[in-house]
C-alpha cells in the first residue's frame, strides 16, 4: 500500500519509512529552549514541516517585546523580527505542507535554499527563546518540526531531534525534553518516490 505525504507525494512506507515531528496541537502547546538570544554569534537551524495560517509562529522570544526575535506567517509572507526590524523571507506558497531548512546566523536567514540579509548586533534576549509561540507568550503555530538546534558563541547549546510523546531527544544534554500544554510527534510519510 502507499501513503500519501503532506504535499500529496506517494511513497512507500515499508521502503522510506516516516520522519518524526513534533507538533502543538493547542493554544497552550510550546517548548522553552532555555537558551537566550542575547549574543549576536549565534548559529540557529531549524527543520520544519508548515502548515499555518496567517500570524502562527514557529518561535518567538516569549513575553518580551521590547527584544523580539520571532519567525511566522504574515498574511502571505514567512517573515522574522529582530529587534533591528522585520524581514520577508520568502513566501507560505513556497514552503507549505512540506519539510524546508530555516538557518539563521548573525547576518543572514536562508529559508528554503533563499538567503535574506540581516543584523542581530543588538540582539539582547532577557527570557528564553520558546518553540510554538510568539513574543507575548501565545502559543499558536499549525507546523510540525522535525530538528532544532542553536550554536552560541562557539558552543552547540541545544541539538533537538523529535522523538516520542510529543517530546524531544536533546544530544547536548543526552535526555528528552518535555513542553508544557499538549504537544504530539506525527510520524510523517518520507518523500519522495512514487511507484
Amino acid at each position: 500500500a502507499t501513503w500519501s505525504t503532506a504535499d500529496g507525494i506517494e511513497s512507500w512506507n515499508h521502503e522510506y519509512g516516516f520522519t518524526p515531528a513534533v507538533r502543538s496541537t493547542s493554544n497552550n502547546g510550546s517548548f522553552d529552549t532555555g537558551v537566550r538570544i542575547d549574543s549576536s554569534d549565534i548559529v540557529l537551524k531549524c527543520r520544519f514541516l508548515w502548515r499555518g495560517d496567517n500570524q502562527d509562529y514557529l518561535f518567538g522570544n516569549y513575553g518580551v517585546e521590547t527584544a523580539r526575535f520571532l519567525f511566522y506567517q504574515n498574511s502571505t509572507q514567512m517573515r522574522l523580527i529582530t529587534p533591528n526590524g522585520g524581514h520577508d523571507l520568502g513566501t507560505t506558497a513556497s514552503i507549505q505542507n512540506k519539510f524546508v531548512d530555516l538557518e539563521i546566523t548573525s547576518t543572514t536567514a536562508t529559508l528554503n535554499g533563499v538567503t535574506t540579509s540581516i543584523d542581530l548586533t543588538s540582539v539582547s534576549q532577557t527570557a528564553d527563546l520558546r518553540l510554538f509561540s510568539n513574543n507575548s507568550g501565545t502559543s499558536n503555530a499549525d507546523c510540525d518540526i522535525h530538528s532544532f538546534s542553536i550554536v552560541k558563541d562557539g558552543t552547540l547549546a541545544i541539538d533537538y531531534v523529535s522523538s516520542q510523546d510529543g517530546k524531544f531527544y536533546d544530544k547536548v544534554s543526552g535526555s528528552l525534553v518535555s513542553g508544557t500544554g499538549t504537544l504530539v510527534t506525527n510520524n510523517i510519510p518520507a518523500l519522495n518516490n512514487t511507484k
